[in-house]
């Protein structure tokens, strides 16, 4: 009867054991799906936050900037002219009176949402690993338009999570917006 019993303990272990495995196999690409679901979502959301700002240097400045400190700097200390015409500019009998304002520029971009512009170059996650940027023009059907890119390379966002997961992540995969290319300010997350 010992030995009976003993076998069943052992079964019932291995059965224990084989239960635990099979879940923990399932669960594995779930868990990871969901935590890079985070870590995605917050990268792309960087992302958009460095469209808005080239798109309000680019406003200012005429183009857009090839580096961080460029344009950190230019978002902190310029100005943006604001006009306001007080009185109906079609009506020649009426005084009219163009009032100007100065807006901060990263108050231009971002409005009132608190904003910390010295975090926006690097990549959420990635322990201080900065976005890869560019600028410049490109000739699309001889007219000469401003471009630029910003990205982050999955493996960097994900970095954390390589040694677990490492299956899971593409090391070629990037999330990125704008084009050096193509000439487009989308994300291709869109």
């Amino acid at each position: 009867m010992n030995v009976k019993l003993i076998f069943n303990i052992v079964l019932a272990l291995l059965i224990a054991g084989l239960i635990f495995y099979l879940y923990k196999i399932i669960q594995e690409p779930i868990i990871f799906e969901n935590e890079k679901k985070v870590r995605y979502n917050e990268t792309v959301s960087r992302l958009k936050d460095i469209r808005t700002a080239q798109l309000a240097y680019k406003d200012l400045h005429g183009k857009f900037s090839k580096d961080f400190n460029t344009l950190i700097t230019s978002l902190k200390n310029d100005t943006y002219a604001e006009v306001k015409i007080i009185g109906n500019p079609d009506d020649t009998t009426q005084a009219i009176v163009y009032d100007t304002t100065f807006v901060p520029l990263k108050e231009r971009a971002f409005k009132d949402a608190p904003f910390n512009l010295d975090s926006m170059q690097f990549i959420p996650y990635s322990g201080g690993a900065k976005f890869t940027m560019d600028a410049g023009n490109l000739e699309k059907n001889k007219i000469k338009i401003q471009v630029f890119e910003a990205y982050a390379e999955e493996k960097v966002f994900l970095k954390e999570l390589k040694e677990e997961y490492d299956k899971y992540i593409n090391d070629k995969a990037i999330l990125s917006v704008g084009s050096m290319s193509e000439g487009t300010l989308s994300g291709n997350w869109e």
